[in-house]
């Protein structure tokens, strides 16, 4: 079986089928990476995706002490 690559900007999200210096869709430099597609834990599954569980967050409710500064002695 072929393994099929595509390449996505880690920018905006694009797609292409080759490797670019440039996104073609927003213009960023050097944000196109290779990614294989059609394969992995996904593809075994029948192409479902697992979800996960979801849960709500809490705030902290405290906060972190302010370190005490230190006196270097340089003007």
């Amino acid at each position: 079986m072929a393994r099929k690559t595509s390449f996505i900007c880690q920018n905006c999200g694009a797609v292409s089928s080759r490797w670019q210096g440039k996104c073609e869709a927003c213009g960023d430099w050097n944000s196109i990476i290779e990614e294989a597609s059609g394969g992995g834990i996904a593809a075994a599954v029948g192409g479902k995706v697992a979800r996960g569980a979801r849960f709500a967050l809490s705030g902290l409710g405290w906060q972190e002490p302010i370190a005490p500064r230190v006196a270097t002695g340089i003007a």
